[in-house]
């Protein structure tokens, strides 16, 4: 259990930065995963990707990962 009394600003920011690093990895890995779902299913002579990496803010503070299927 984390202990508040002890939480420093420090701590925060950390926590801060470290979050909006894991919200852009995710940005790239979702332009990555679609980029290589065109390319992969171009040779196939597709044009549709069925499935993408949704990223989404949510609220101010919060953000939201999916698996989506497109129609």
């Amino acid at each position: 259990m984390i202990d508040t009394e002890r939480m420093t600003e420090l701590s925060v920011e950390f926590l801060d930065a470290a979050y909006l690093e894991i919200v852009e990895r995710a940005r790239r890995l979702a332009e990555q995963y679609f980029e290589q779902a065109q390319r992969l299913l171009g040779e196939e002579g597709k044009t549709h990707v069925p499935i993408l990496i949704g990223v989404q803010q949510i609220s101010l503070n919060a953000w939201g990962f999916y698996w989506v299927r497109v129609h």
